[in-house]
């Protein structure tokens, strides 16, 4: 069973050209504690367990433009004595530290507003390019008093068509979970080529049986074509990480 390591927080930085967050992903910091550093003004090597856990909430929930008081709920999870305010101060943290995450998240909402950049119209739908050439598709997108809107169908509904609001930051998510798919999915076809059998994916994981006296070799040419750069994203820093078992486990 192997994995993609933080690969939505690795595609933010990578697509926000963020080289900084980049280079220390690669040499191995924790980037929770690194963020829970700047939150409470400390040495990195200060933080504590309960810190770093805000921390990392900051880093998974802050970065497609949640606010603060959705943010506030996510702290309650972890202490209740946190306040509106101090989830206001983490935001505004987080948002300053990871600048060009936020200079994104406007840049792909104003080139949506223009149809420049990597936006394009097909018929009714306005198109994003992703780096791998895919589109994503929004269906009759339009300007309204609250930004723009688009048409979506709600399967739960009864397959209805809904008109949808989208954001600054709804963009960014669907575009940074879009290029993360189709890292996944460029690796599950070149792990068939090579003949292994993936009998399951969940999330960001591909399953592999094997032959047990081939387990450690398998896994590690798995690895190894999970990590290859692609050549439609050079210098994405994929992680890997996995485990070798008879059954499946969380």
């Amino acid at each position: 069973v192997l994995d993609y390591s933080g690969i939505e927080a690795r595609v933010l930085a990578w697509y926000a050209g963020d080289s900084e967050t980049i280079e220390k992903m690669e040499s191995g910091v924790d980037l929770y504690k690194d963020m829970a550093a700047d939150i409470y003004h400390c040495p990195i090597s200060e933080v504590t367990s309960e810190q770093r856990q805000v921390g990392k909430a900051a880093i998974l929930g802050l970065g497609y433009q949640m606010g603060a008081k959705k943010f506030h709920e996510e702290l309650q999870k972890i202490d209740d004595s946190y306040s509106l305010q101090d989830a206001q101060d983490i935001v505004t943290a987080y948002r300053n530290k990871y600048a060009k995450n936020v200079a994104l998240w406007y840049e792909l909402q104003r080139t949506a507003q223009n149809v420049s950049g990597n936006w394009d119209t097909y018929g009714p739908w306005r198109r994003y390019e992703l780096p791998s050439g895919r589109h994503l598709h929004y269906y009759q997108m339009s300007r309204s008093s609250d930004g723009l809107r688009y048409k979506k169908v709600i399967t739960a509904r009864g397959g209805k068509m809904y008109d949808t609001s989208i954001y600054a930051g709804k963009f960014c998510e669907n575009v940074v979970q879009a290029i993360a798919r189709d890292v996944l999915a460029s690796s599950m076809l070149r792990i068939d080529a090579a003949g292994h059998k993936i009998i399951s994916t969940v999330h960001d994981e591909v399953v592999i049986e094997c032959d047990e006296d081939k387990a450690e070799a398998t896994f590690a040419e798995v690895k190894a074509i999970m990590t290859a750069e692609r050549s439609w994203a050079a210098g994405l820093p994929l992680n890997v990480e996995g485990y070798i078992s008879r059954r499946f486990k969380k």
